[in-house]
Order: structure tokens, then sequence, then C-alpha cells
């Protein structure tokens, strides 16, 4: 960490002005300022005149940050200096202080009142906090408090980076939280951050009311004060579509608090819960108008965690589809997990399903493009985040020891779609509810899960095309045989491999996440288990939705597959050689694994040590001496002119 050094207070006016306009790059940890912001933030100061024009200032910011893009804080500082010299460069060479002087008094002083006025995001509206979440945040604070120590210790130990550190620290800790992106965008927790952090006194009346009697502000740049005032912030703008419109400012914080503790990863006791105390729920319960609210949610239906009788007919008649969509959604994001569903991924499912109102329902679960739906939803996510953390039984699970359960398995998933019916479709029965939920939402996924795997499934196909030579396929059955050594260490008991023991051999082998990301591992290895898998949900079907222990049916791939997979990982690489064909890169790729620490270490597990025997550990044995001529790297001597002069034919 860089001692601090003293800045001017110039230097702090003009970072404010700089953070309104740049953008935070989350690669290098850093804010830049994009072209066009910089001509933005030119044209309102006032700077736009026949000497300085749009035009000449794209070509400024290009040259002043060599071409670069994005421009740093730095940078920018020292481009202000060339805005005073490009409005008056004679006076500027003789007298550059009076000319920077004026740039400055008459343009971004001017700029940075009306941006310290502005805030966008953060309105005096949503700064008028309630007497009932003052006594909530008060009562929490030791909790508060101490997420704050843990996670921003540079606070307290000032350096020239502390505004980077502290931002990329509290990006993460909301993404730990489940509120960032699941709740809040980047960009508006960038605007929040903005608005409250940077543009804001370290003594800002609305923080400071939040800190209990006699309590000491601490910090630098991000003070406890405004920590916890974006946690509340967090409530205010995370749940604020229609369906909580009229839900109580108190209400959504308590189930902020609460999404929060279930996804906290540190140890949680009673010291540093950020669940308030019963007296002070009772208190808020109090204040609340007698209508129906969000909070409104019968304990006794969620006190049984298995469905109901009636609700069990209809679930069973889906079971094996639901399943699927299940592990889908617990995949996402975490590939690996097919049993246990987040709070985030379960607002995703219901947001794709049309279930969940004012939300950006996606055509793909994958899809990096997203569209408003046109459909209204059925429920609030403030009303799931509670169905959810009342089915993890968070108060009961509260301990001095014990954390907090942040996910629910398979049967209280199907406990959760029963309650959502039971809350959407009152007027009707259960079975009525949950069938029209299931039929009309839920099911619509299965369907889109399918047409992906079979997209999937096609493109994979159509790479395979290539590989159905009978030159390819020789190649590949030496490959089967080179790697089946390895294989039977990531296989099961049956010689089957799942997903799990799939990554864990491209971690070993250093495919991942050197050559191919998860996310495209995993697209491989579901696309071809399901091409000999289809029917392995039928297993599921001997079940009951009331039966405790239903087995989570598993992707698997054999050994064939596995080389098949690995056949289409080669063809993601990209070599210097212009146009090499299948084999080649079938051969290049299996030698990079035999380099890789991946053979010493299942050498290592096994007992045995490393020999050249074809069959055995050696990985490249049986390939070299099918095609040396792909796999001999002795480099050639490059012929002189002597070397030729005679082979040429003159006549």
């Amino acid at each position: 960490m860089s001692i601090k050094r003293e800045k001017s207070e110039l230097e702090g006016i003009l970072f404010k002005v700089f953070m309104n306009y740049s953008v935070f790059g989350a690669r290098y940890n850093m804010n830049y300022l994009r072209v066009q912001k910089f001509i933005s933030m030119c044209v309102d100061a006032g700077l736009i005149d026949s000497k300085i024009t749009p035009q000449s200032l794209d070509l400024l910011f290009r040259k002043v940050n060599n071409r670069n893009p994005n421009m740093t804080f730095p940078t920018f500082l020292e481009i202000t200096l060339k805005l005073a010299e490009m409005r008056d460069p004679m006076n500027f060479r003789k007298n550059p202080v009076e000319v920077y002087s004026q740039l400055i008094t008459q343009h971004f002083l001017p700029l940075a009142g009306l941006l310290q006025e502005k805030r966008e995001e953060v309105t005096d509206d949503s700064l008028v906090i309630s007497e009932d979440c003052k006594l909530i945040m008060h009562s929490i604070f030791k909790g508060l408090k101490y997420i704050y120590v843990r996670n921003f210790p540079w606070e307290f130990k000032p350096s020239d980076d502390i505004s980077t550190q502290s931002q990329k620290s509290l990006e993460l800790l909301l993404r730990e939280f489940d509120i960032y992106p699941a709740l809040m965008t980047k960009n508006k927790v960038h605007a929040i951050w903005r608005d409250i952090v940077i543009m804001q006194s370290n003594k800002f009346p609305p923080a400071l009311s939040l800190l209990p009697e006699g309590i000491e502000d601490r910090g630098e740049c991000l003070t406890l004060s405004k920590f916890v005032l974006l946690i509340y912030l967090c409530s205010v703008f995370g749940y604020q579509d229609s369906h909580t419109a009229a839900s109580s400012s108190s209400e959504k914080l308590l189930i902020l608090l609460e999404r929060i503790e279930l996804s906290r990863s540190d140890p949680i006791s009673i010291s540093n819960s950020l669940l308030p105390p019963e007296d002070v729920i009772q208190i808020i319960l109090d204040h609340e108008p007698s209508e129906a609210s969000v909070l409104d949610i019968e304990d006794d239906n969620v006190s049984v965690i298995s469905l109901d009788q009636e609700g069990a007919l209809v679930a069973d008649k889906y079971l094996p589809r639901l399943q699927s969509i299940f592990q889908v959604y617990c995949a996402y994001g975490d590939p690996l997990n097919i049993k246990r569903m987040k709070s985030s991924n379960l607002l995703k499912l219901l947001k794709n399903a049309g279930v969940i109102g004012d939300a950006w329902a996606t055509s793909s679960i994958d899809s990096a493009s997203s569209r408003k739906s046109q459909q209204p939803g059925l429920i609030s996510a403030v009303e799931v985040d509670l169905i959810f953390s009342r089915l993890t039984g968070i108060k009961k699970q509260m301990s001095k020891t014990k954390k907090i359960t942040a996910s629910i398995e398979f049967q209280k998933f199907l406990k959760t779609l029963e309650l959502i019916s039971r809350k959407v479709f009152p007027e009707m029965s259960l079975q009525e509810s949950l069938n029209k939920l299931l039929e009309d939402h839920i099911m619509k996924l299965a369907d889109q899960l399918s047409e992906e795997r079979a997209t999937n499934s096609k493109i994979i196909q159509e790479i395979m095309e290539e590989f159905k030579n009978d030159d390819v396929i020789e190649c590949l059955s030496l490959v089967q045989r080179s790697v089946f050594y390895y294989y039977k260490a990531y296989a099961g008991v049956n010689y089957e491999m799942n997903f799990h023991g799939f990554i864990k051999f491209c971690k070993d082998f250093e495919i991942f996440p050197d050559i191919v990301t998860k996310s495209k591992l995993l697209r491989i290895f579901k696309t071809l288990a399901g091409i000999t898998s289809e029917n392995l949900d039928l297993s599921v079907q001997s079940y009951s939705s009331l039966d405790e222990n239903i087995p989570i049916n598993e992707d698997v791939i054999d050994d064939k597959l596995f080389v098949e997979a690995l056949a289409l990982i080669s063809a993601e690489i990209n070599y210097v050689d212009p146009n090499p064909g299948p084999v080649a890169k079938i051969c290049w790729f299996i030698e990079r694994l035999s380099q890789s620490d991946g053979p010493e270490k299942v050498v290592k597990k096994m007992g045995h040590n490393r020999t050249t025997t074809g069959d055995g550990p050696d990985l490249i044995a049986l390939l070299k001496a099918k095609y040396p001529d792909i796999l001999d790297h002795t480099e050639a001597r490059r012929p002189t002119f002597q070397d030729l002069a005679f082979l040429i034919p003159i006549s």
C-alpha cells in the first residue's frame, strides 16, 4: 500500500467532476473516462466555442491518451492543462497560471457546483429515512460495523488508492450479499457510489443519522456512516418495482437484511447478526397499518417443508421436468452445483418464467442481451424473497456457532412453487392454482431449455462433422487408448464421468481456465451428455414429490464422449499455422495436455511411475508413433542458395 500524499483542494474538485463522467472498469479496478463522456463534460462546462469544438476535443483526447480509449484520472488532470492552452495558446505560454486559473474558475468550478446539487440517482426523497428504519439500523449497528471493519480495513490507514479499493470491495460485497446484480445493476451501484461517497462530504447528515447516538464516524473515503446509508439505499432502489410501491420502507429494509443474512459467507453469531431483535420487530409491526402487506405470509403455510397432498398430485406429473429446471438454475453461475438453489437464481428462474413483474426477461438463460418483459408479473421480488427466507428457517438457525443456510434443495423448491401459486391465485383450489402456475409459466422454461439443448447439440454436431473422416476417426481411437488411464482417475465406479470430474480434469490438465471458459465446457458437456441420456429423467418418475430422498439425476459421459469433448476443445484453439487440419489440432492439443501438470498429479495419485509403453501413462507415445511429421518439432535448417542452386532445372 502506497503512502498517502498531500492532495490539493483543486484535485479533489476535479476528481468529483471526473467521477461523474467516468465508468468503473472491473478488470483493473479503476475508473476511466471515455471520449464521448469527455466531450459531454466539456459541453456541460461551457467550453465549446470556435477554438474548442467536439472534433478538436476528440483529437485532443486521442493524442494525450496515446489512442487508448480509457483515460485515467492522472491523465485527465494533464488534459485540463491542454484545454487551457487550446483556449488561449499565446497567453498560456506567457502566463500559464492565469490562463489555467480562468479555465478552472469560469468552467470547472461552476460545473462541480452543479454536479454537487444534481445527485441524479439519490434524490432528496430517497434520503428521507423513517424513524422505524433508523431504529432497525441502530439495533443491528454492531453487525454492520463488523462487516465494515472486516471488508474495508484500508479505510483506517489511508493511501492514494483508497477510493478504488473501497469501490471494488463494495461491489464484491454487494455481489456476495445477492444484491448486485440480482436487485441492482452495476450502473445503479456506480451512480449511488458517485452521489453519496464521492460528491458528499464526510459529514453527510442523512448518513450520520443512521449512527447510534454517541458513536463517532470512521473511515476516510467510504466512511462507516456512508456504508450504513448505502445498505439502506439498497433496500430503496433494490425493491422499487410497482408491486412493492405500497410497501413501507421498513418492510423493504427488513427483507433486504434477511436476504443479506442468508447470503453471508463470514461466520455469523448473535453479536454480528443483521437480524433485528424481536422487540424491535414488534415495534415495527405495531407501527404498520392493519391491511395486508408483504409481511403477511402465514407461518402455517411454511412450517411444513413438504408439499400438501393436493400439491403433490400436481407436482408428480411434472417431476422429471421440474427437477431438470431446478438443476439448470442451481448451476447458473456455479456449474458444479445441481442440488441447492440460491435466492438470486430462484428470482432469475421466476423472472424468465414471467412470474415476477417488472423483470428483465431474457430469451436464453445464457444470453447477454435482454429485453423488457411484456407480461405483467404475478408476484413481486420482495414477496419471493420473504417466502425464501421463511423456508430456509433463518431465525430458527441463528446461534453462536451455526451458519445460515443460504439456499434451498429440490423439495423446498417445490414448496416455494406451491406457496407462490397460493399467493397469486388465491381464488383457486391448490390443485388448480399450482397446475396453472406450472403449465402457464414454469413448464415454458422446460421447453426453452430443450430448444437450447437442441440448438447447442446442432452446433456441436456440425463441428463434429469434420471429425467423421477415416483419418480423424483413427486419430481419436488412439486418443481414446492414450487418455483412458487418466479418464479412469476422474470417472466414477461405472467408468462414467460427471461434470465435477470433467471440470476437475480440465483444471488439472490446464484446459480451464487457460484455453476454454467454464461456461463453454459446461455447454459441451451438457450437450454430449444429452445425446445418450435423453431418457435419464425416467428414473425419477417412480418417486413422488412427497418422498424425502428424491434421487438427483446427474448428466454423465462415457470415455467415447469424453474423447469427443477433447476433440471439440481442440477445435477451439487458434494456431499460428494458417489452416491446420483436425488431426493436427487434436495431436497438438493432446501434446499440450501431456506437458501440463495433470499427468504427474494422476500418476502420483495412482501410485505409479510414468512410462513410455503406449497404453500406459504416456499420453503422446501412440500419437508420436503414428504422426511423426505432426509431432516432430525439431527445427530444420533453413536452406541456403548453395543448397538449392544445383537442384533448379535450367533447361
